[in-house]
């Protein structure tokens, strides 16, 4: 008797409503987990802002201090490649997180079709009623 309840008739990825059911699980926590990555993230690039702000401001007071115009020249340069710098690195976080949020949420769903991939296959090969633990 292979055992649908307890997914012992599915092989490798687990069959049966135990793992579905499973694997609808996986695909909720997957999406918390995406949630919470994304947030982390969103401070992420909170933090490189204030970072930015920081640097530019630091730029701007030594430059005063030098007695250099930060209005045109140099100065605005620097400080124009700094801002695009910290930009990019927001964007490589928002990314970096956007892809692992994915492959998160790509990992569950492939696990829970595995299980109802493995279950359908039990039950064309044992039919239903062997499968959800009745006789045949």
């Amino acid at each position: 008797m292979s055992g649908l309840i307890g997914g012992g008739g599915g092989g490798g990825g687990g069959g049966g409503i135990g793992g579905i059911l499973g694997g609808i699980i996986g695909v909720i926590q997957a999406k918390k987990d995406a949630k919470t990555i994304r947030q982390r993230s969103k401070a992420a690039r909170a933090e490189i802002r204030e970072e930015t702000a920081a640097i530019l401001g630091s730029q701007r007071a030594r430059f005063g201090k030098a007695g250099v115009s930060i209005n045109v020249g140099t100065p605005v340069d620097v400080m124009l490649k700094t801002a695009e710098d910290q930009k990019l690195k927001e964007l490589r976080v928002d990314w970096l997180a956007d892809r692992e949020a994915q492959q998160l949420k790509d990992k569950a769903t492939t696990a829970l079709v595995s299980s109802v991939v493995n279950t359908a296959a039990s039950v064309a090969t044992f039919g239903a009623s062997s499968v959800l633990g009745g006789t045949t």
